[in-house]
């Protein structure tokens, strides 16, 4: 979610969403995780709608990690058991790895380095 809205605000939004003409959801914080009108499962919940009104849901997770806390959430949305996941930050992308679990790589997933560059596939232009 890029915006601060209410929770009620976010609850009609994917209750809207659930009637769209959309086949794939990204639900999650992805920007800060002081935003905590949902919790896990809130996000949990919601995803569940959705994939009953027949989308399927990705859940995403933050863009930059700092906190303890906030490492202890990704463990949980990793393990969520249920979800594709969008990593966005390679603390997501080792432990989705380490799991064997296939994962969407998000697009502030920073892989500027030789390896990445090694085994990135070149498109013929």
């Amino acid at each position: 979610m890029q915006y601060y809205w209410s929770r009620e605000d976010l609850l009609d939004f994917y209750r809207q969403v659930a009637d769209m003409p959309v086949d794939i959801v990204y639900l999650g914080e992805t920007v800060c995780s002081k935003r905590r009108l949902f919790r896990f499962d809130d996000w949990m919940d919601t995803a569940r709608m959705l994939r009953d009104a027949g989308k399927e849901v990705v859940l995403s997770t933050l863009a930059l990690l700092e906190a303890e806390s906030e490492l202890k959430t990704l463990r949980r949305i990793c393990a969520n058991g249920e979800f594709l996941v969008e990593a966005n930050d390679m603390a997501a992308v080792q432990l989705l790895s380490a799991a064997g679990l296939p994962f969407v790589a998000g697009p502030t997933v920073n892989i500027y380095n030789v390896s990445a560059q090694e085994s990135t596939p070149v498109f013929p232009t």
